[in-house]
């Protein structure tokens, strides 16, 4: 295995780190609002989620709808025939927050209850030997302020600060030492005052209130057993986690990423992840998928770079970007969501945007031809 080695990015900053079980010096931060009460459905703006190869989006009076691949009824309309137009999430009912797994999603009601739905081989939507799950099933776990999805597991941050965890756990992304899967929801020890919580393949994080960052699970090489500190991140404002590999999203606007050195290099092509390029401008929110990833920053554009096979990057090319380009024809961008090879944006007008691989019609837009700039979803 080689060593790890930083790279940087000039106002948006990508660097590799190496998990630690040793915690680095405290930063204060402002005060967090994570552990407030949930509100009220109308109260949250639209939101937008990608998994592998399908996307949804939250309509602000809490109706989802979704497009894309539905192998395992991941779409929520009680088929399994991909879609290339959103269609309604039919009996999901109106939720606060979801989020997306590789092929499953899950939800929060307006209660802060969790229902799940969609592939479950490993019991990642929360049911025990069900392969699919549909119509939506309740999760028995209380109190939950946010959720996040991995390639077969699920965590939810709770109130208080701490995460409980289900589905697959061969590698440890539960943060427990269980060979097989876990239906049930267990809190996840060596967690306390988390605000937000990412998932990756197979590995998770979590940021914590004073912007440090601990993961655990599997990092291609592998991590210290159960969750442990990432020692140069210390100021972490959000996190995002992609196939193998997750980055932070910094005060200073910069960006930092961690992996181990046998992760595939996403930028570079080969066999060793070295650190990711260049962005211009501070970024604002960052989002990672397989091996690409997208900032966006201050003045509402979007900044992709990595790999570029199906266009995910948005510049019209094909080429892989060792630095960050600009997404062409966006502006006024409130948020990015990235697929396996495909990206989204959700901007601030709630028009969606999808680019990329488009194979399963996962770009939304009624038809299955890759695009490499954007094109409008006609999901609301």
């Amino acid at each position: 295995m080689r060593a790890w080695r930083p790279g940087l990015l000039a106002a948006a900053s990508i660097a590799c780190a190496r998990p630690s079980t040793t915690p680095p010096a405290a930063v204060v931060l402002p005060p967090v609002t994570a552990h407030e009460s949930p509100r009220a459905v109308e109260d949250v703006p639209a939101l937008l989620a990608a998994g592998d190869s399908f996307a949804c989006a939250r309509h602000r009076d809490g109706v989802v709808k979704c497009w894309g691949a539905n192998f395992a009824s991941q779409l929520g309309d009680g088929t399994k025939e991909d879609r290339s137009t959103p269609v309604t999430n039919a009996d999901l009912g109106a939720v606060r927050d979801f989020a997306l797994g590789r092929a499953h999603g899950c939800a929060i009601d307006d209660g802060a209850h969790v229902s799940c739905w969609g592939a479950n081989a490993s019991d990642q939507a929360g049911v025990e030997a069900a392969p699919v799950v549909w119509p939506p099933r309740a999760v028995p776990v209380d109190d939950v302020t946010s959720v996040a999805l991995g390639g077969s597991h699920s965590c939810v941050l709770l109130k208080g600060g701490r995460v409980a965890c289900w589905g697959a756990d061969d590698h440890e992304q539960l943060g427990s030492k269980s060979s097989g899967p876990r239906p049930g929801a267990r809190v996840v020890e060596g967690i306390e005052g988390a605000t937000q919580v990412a998932l990756g393949q197979e590995h998770s994080c979590a940021l914590l209130a004073d912007g440090r960052v601990k993961c655990w699970g599997f990092l291609q090489g592998g991590l210290p057993s159960g969750p442990s500190y990432v020692p140069e991140v210390h100021d972490a404002t959000q996190i995002a986690a992609g196939t193998s590999w997750s980055c932070a999203r910094l005060t200073t606007g910069a960006v930092s990423c961690w992996a181990t050195s046998d992760v595939p290099d996403p930028m570079h092509g080969n066999d060793r992840y070295i650190g990711i390029g260049v962005l211009t401008g501070g970024a604002t929110s960052v989002a990672v998928g397989a091996f690409h990833a997208c900032a966006v920053v201050t003045d509402g554009a979007v900044v992709c770079m990595g790999s570029n096979t199906s266009g995910q990057l948005g510049d019209g090319t094909m080429a892989r970007r060792h630095e960050g380009v600009t997404v062409q024809g966006l502006t006024h961008v409130r948020r990015v969501a990235l697929g396996g090879d495909f990206s989204c944006a959700m901007l601030d007008s709630d028009d969606v945007y999808c680019w990329g691989q488009n194979a399963h019609g996962q770009l939304g837009d009624g038809t299955r031809k890759p695009h490499l700039v954007p094109a409008r979803v006609a999901w609301w």
